[in-house]
């Protein structure tokens, strides 16, 4: 195993460096490259490939190790070209499907579709070319077709092609047959948590929170692995378990203390649960790592979702600024701008990202975001909101506020009154103040 397949960036680096100062083959600058991609670092891994292919134009295989490059770097039309002259240097067979892998990848499906057809005419009980073009043909029908490639490639004795078919059978959305299938894969291989994370994965698709949390626990009983962790805590995302998301994230970040990836996804999984100080806290430990430009991109998101708005912007820019032939990267910054309020600049984004090539999905997001624009532009002003009806105050002498007077209760009804010619009763009061006072003299 090497250092960038354990996860130590720097250790890599530094033996790419040392490898560097001494003279190499061909081979060995290739695989340098290779080396260089499998740490990010587009920039380089395409400078040592180009070099290559001036000391050999004709190697169709460096051409399409350039074409790898140029997608994972995010330049659609550079790969496009790339991947038309390496099949105009006429390939193998193995190469050939690595160009139809590609083209897939892009989304360009009916090149895809095209080599595969070649491919199974000539080679009909290969399982893995079944695969692929089940996997194109999820996407563009005929489904009876798809099913059948499917039926072809689970007779297989290879586990990874078995685990790749019960994958693409939830795609076609057989979910039963996906289930049996992972299972028995699960129970082949029981020190082996991948057929578990995709069943668990599976389960979180039908909505089957049980059987998800099960095979999620089976998973994690088995040897722990940092993808393994990163994956059940996605998962646990998913499910909105946010206390065992963060236990895996944090397992996967101690088992590769020098990788950027686990912290962001103890980020996510601290920000989906409120804990925004935390989450910070594991954003600057991944940006003191050195994260690539793939971990940046998702760094700018997480400050987004945290509220850190102007961070988050620095970190876009900067980083289209590092790969301008990105679309996508436009496209990120388009959606920024509409969800911070500021049509002018997601406008200007996303004409941008509309000046390079999308691939169709990236094409069917730029469009639901200028239908979304334009609707928000159509909407009429909200009307000013009333003002609420001002309330009495209370009196300004007293620090109580005023009570509510009661209503008057109606007099009692003591029945009809007198006339005024009866005459009135010897006790009564009219009878004792009409009486003459006696004379003080005479008494």
């Amino acid at each position: 195993m090497t250092a960038a397949e354990a996860g130590d960036d720097a250790g890599a680096r530094a033996a790419v460096e040392a490898a560097l100062k001494s003279r190499q083959t061909l081979e060995d600058r290739q695989r340098l490259a290779a080396v260089w991609q499998q740490l990010k670092d587009w920039g380089r891994a395409e400078a040592a490939l180009r070099g290559l292919i001036k000391e050999a134009p004709k190697n169709p295989g460096l051409r399409l190790h350039l074409a790898c490059v140029l997608a994972l770097k995010g330049d659609r039309a550079e790969t496009l070209a790339e991947l038309a002259r390496a099949t105009a240097l006429k390939p193998d067979a193995v190469d050939r499907q690595r160009i139809a892998f590609l083209h897939a990848d892009l989304k360009d499906w009916a090149p895809a579709r095209a080599l595969l057809d070649t491919l199974i005419a000539e080679k009909p009980g290969d399982a893995s070319l079944r695969l692929d073009r089940a996997a194109v043909l999820a996407r563009t029908g005929p489904r009876e077709l798809g099913l059948e490639d499917l039926a072809a490639a689970s007779a297989s004795s290879s586990s990874d092609e078995r685990r790749r078919a019960a994958r693409l059978y939830g795609e076609f959305g057989e979910a039963a047959k996906a289930k049996a299938a992972l299972e028995a894969l699960a129970k082949d291989a029981p020190a082996d948590p991948v057929p578990l994370l995709d069943l668990a994965e599976l389960s979180v698709k039908a909505g089957d929170r049980a059987g998800a949390r099960k095979a999620l626990e089976a998973a994690l009983k088995r040897p722990p692995a940092v993808g393994a962790l990163r994956r059940a805590s996605a998962a646990y995302l998913e499910l909105k378990d946010h206390a065992d998301a963060v236990d895996a994230a944090k397992r996967a970040a101690e088992l590769a203390p020098r990788s950027a990836s686990p912290r962001l996804d103890l980020a996510a999984a601290l920000a989906r649960s409120g804990r925004k100080g935390e989450a910070l806290a594991a954003l600057s430990a991944a940006e003191a790592i050195g994260p690539d430009l793939q971990e940046r991109q998702r760094m700018a998101l997480l400050y987004q979702d945290l509220g850190e708005s102007e961070r988050a912007r620095g970190m876009l820019e900067a980083l289209i600024a590092a790969q301008p032939a990105d679309p996508q990267l436009r496209l990120g910054l388009a959606f920024f701008e509409a969800d911070a309020g500021s049509e002018k600049g997601a406008r200007a984004a996303l004409a941008a990202a509309r000046a390079r090539a999308l691939d169709p999905d990236d094409s069917a997001r730029a469009a639901a975001l200028e239908e979304r624009l334009a609707e928000k532009a159509a909407a009429p002003l909200c009307p000013r909101p009333r003002s609420p009806p001002l309330r009495r105050r209370p009196c300004r002498r007293s620090p109580f506020p005023r009570r509510p007077r009661r209503p008057r209760r109606p007099p009692p009804d003591r029945g009809p009154r007198p006339s005024a010619s009866a005459k009135p009763c010897a006790f009564s009061p009219r009878a004792i103040i009409g009486r003459p006072r006696p004379c003080s003299t005479s008494c």
